[in-house]
């Protein structure tokens, strides 16, 4: 049988061969004009890392070469799950300086796979490799550096822009913090008295930051205008929401956490799986239904995980 080739010219597909072949299929990659055989361990820890080159458009994801590896080490992983996390291990080395904007939970799947593996420490520190780098997602454990790595950009952006004034813009549906700091203007430099001082790091919240200057037209959370925008600053910093605004936010942001409260399930079963095996569930839908139909065996379960996976 043909092999088939995928033929990358700085990290994106250019060619298919044979053309009628799809390049999920192949097993060989050219790239940097050397061959490399997907089926040998040595060629796939030898394939270079590309240097994506990047454009004002959108990359062409099913053409990159990291997304197209992801997907043939899930191929793999029918057949060789050792295999599979080999290759997926080099996808995610190009994944990282990728031209694609790879979200968290895009990188979970090497740790869900050593999860399922077995592989319980070494899921554990790529969990951790992967808090540490990657901010952007719905299961990071926080958003916070993600959020004041904006607020420097802003800052940035008003230092060339000639202005001290940051606007902190709190969104519609407001949690505690949104309301105790949002929809206020900040001075970066705290010389200006009539404002309060910018907190740095700001505290963990929703808004979103921006330059303005003393003719800019703001607007509350409601998209009201506000018209005397230093006063309105200079309100007390209480809760003003309703119980009804609250419940609203109480329900957002158990919709937003659903990805983690999942992927923290999920954990929680590989590692009584493999750990404690005489009391683990016969299946992860054995697990999940203890959960929904009796909550407190399932506490009694998962107290004897380690604080890690609670």
């Amino acid at each position: 049988m043909e092999n088939i080739a995928d033929y990358f010219l700085n990290g994106h597909l250019i060619y298919v061969y044979p053309s009628d072949a799809h390049q999920y299929d192949a097993t060989i990659f050219i790239t940097e004009q050397h061959e490399y055989d997907l089926l040998i361990k040595e060629d796939v820890l030898d394939l270079p890392i590309p240097n994506f080159t990047k454009t004002d458009s959108f990359p062409e994801v099913t053409k990159n070469e990291d997304y197209i590896l992801r997907m043939i080490a899930s191929k793999i992983r029918k057949t060789d799950h050792e295999y599979s996390i080999i290759v997926l291990r080099k996808a995610v080395e190009m994944m990282l300086v990728s031209d694609i904007g790879w979200m968290h939970e895009d990188y979970l799947r090497l740790v869900k796979w050593l999860y399922q593996d077995g592989y319980i420490d070494e899921a554990e520190k790529e969990e951790k490799y992967f808090d540490e780098i990657i901010i952007c997602g719905h299961t990071t454990k926080s958003n916070d550096r993600l959020k004041n790595e904006v607020l420097q950009k802003s800052i940035n952006n008003a230092k060339e822009l000639g202005t001290d004034w940051i606007f902190v813009s709190a969104p519609a549906t407001r949690s505690l913090n949104d309301a105790l700091y949002g929809t206020r203007i900040y001075s970066i430099s705290g010389k200006d008295s009539r404002l309060d001082r910018l907190p740095i790091p700001f505290p963990p919240c929703n808004c979103t930051f921006d330059p303005v200057f003393p003719f800019s037209k703001l607007i509350d959370w409601k998209m009201r205008p506000i018209l005397d925008p230093i006063s309105y600053s200079r309100r007390d910093h209480i809760d003003d929401r309703s119980d009804e605004e609250k419940e609203e936010y109480r329900k957002l942001k158990e919709k937003q956490d659903l990805p983690k409260v999942f992927w923290k399930e999920e954990k929680q079963y590989y590692y009584l799986k493999y750990r404690f095996p005489d009391i683990c569930p016969k299946s992860k839908y054995a697990f999940d239904k203890l959960k929904r139909e009796d909550i407190e065996s399932f506490n009694k379960l998962i107290s004897v995980l380690p604080d890690l996976y609670k």
